[in-house]
């Protein structure tokens, strides 16, 4: 088995050809010393050489004393090993076993509307408490509600990095990052001491995003979002990909619509996933009602079986109107109210 320098050195390299990759993987397993002998050079390229010649011994010690694995291909999940061109070997820290569970991606925006991370929070966590695992790439907006979501309701969750392990991005996201690692991994297909947020490489982990997940969820994704890179990666790869609507002249919803004129399918509440992938959803999906917070009590009750505007609803909490949509928002996905006739009212 090659050791963990050995495969580090593999992640260095960055052959992007997948044929040759797979003679690099091949070439590896059967010679341990591979990156010593003189193949090596007859397989790499220059440049490929020139990346593994910076390898630091130090630097994958002390990843691996913080608890990087490197993974080998026998232990990488179902939905990944089943590629035609699996990655070589990727990184991990925290419980791997998340991966192994049925996995849906939720990814969407960095600059996420109120509405958007209520959405992506709320299936986040009807998903989760079903034993989804939630796979997202821990930036800010969409995918931080995400994990957050999986993460309210005792549920796994893991986030897919755009470079080593060791260089975690966003950093504002720190805290959030070691509650994942506490429920959940990190996973990288990137060398120790790569750093994140490379155009090219945000490319690369969204597909891998896609690759690690049986379904993906686009939740708010403007025309030019990498978000629409990960739900055509998802769709080449025969994966589901679901969207989430809003209104039709929001421009930061625009690429989700896209998506679903071009076949993606429009979804509302996670029980529409959940019967898709053939799990059975609990009857009373989401908190009840005991576990709302104080505001959405507090709009819950100003509703009745009569749809009033959310001008009125705001008029009676005293809660601002981008507040009062948030709420909305999060009672509607419980499934405890309805827009109807111009208005909201309780569901009966």
């Amino acid at each position: 088995m090659p050791s963990p320098e050995t495969w580090q050195k593999v992640l260095l390299a960055e052959v992007q050809d997948p044929r040759r990759r797979e003679e690099l993987v091949k070439a590896v397993l059967s010679t341990p010393s591979f990156f010593e002998s003189p193949r090596a050079a007859s397989l790499l390229t220059k440049s490929e050489l020139d990346k593994v010649s910076r390898f630091d011994l130090a630097v994958v010690e002390k990843g691996v004393r913080g608890g990087v694995q490197f993974l080998e291909r026998e232990e990488f999940p179902a939905s990944l090993a089943s590629l035609d061109f699996p990655p070589a070997v990727l990184t991990a820290v925290g419980d791997t076993s998340a991966l192994q569970r049925p996995t849906v991606a939720i990814v969407g925006t960095r600059g996420a509307s109120g509405y958007g991370k209520a959405v992506a929070t709320k299936f986040a966590e009807g998903l989760a408490s079903h034993g989804i695992t939630i796979v997202s790439g821990g930036a800010l907006g969409i995918d931080s509600a995400s994990h957050r979501g999986a993460l309210n309701v005792g549920g796994r969750t893991v986030a897919v990095m755009s470079g080593g392990l060791d260089n975690l991005y966003p950093t504002i996201n720190r805290t959030l990052f070691e509650s994942i690692r506490q429920s959940g991994a990190w996973v990288s297909g990137y060398a120790l001491g790569i750093s994140a947020g490379h155009a090219g490489r945000l490319i690369e982990r969204n597909s891998l995003i896609a690759a690690l997940s049986h379904a993906v969820l686009i939740v708010e994704a403007p025309l030019d979002s990498g978000s629409i890179h990960t739900a055509n990666a998802a769709a080449e790869m025969g994966r589901p990909v679901y969207v989430v609507p809003a209104n039709i002249d929001q421009f930061s919803f625009a690429g989700s619509h896209n998506l679903i004129r071009n076949g993606g399918t429009l979804v509302t509440h996670p029980a529409q996933i959940l019967e898709e992938l053939n799990i059975q959803a609990e009857e009373g999906l989401g908190p009840s009602l005991e576990h709302l917070s104080r505001e959405e009590k507090a709009v819950y009750e100003a509703l009745s079986a009569t749809p009033i505007p959310e001008t009125k609803i705001a008029e009676l909490t005293g809660f601002p109107a981008e507040e009062i949509m948030v709420h909305l928002t999060m009672l509607e996905l419980e499934g405890l109210v309805l827009r109807d006739h111009g208005g909201v009212r309780r569901k009966l």
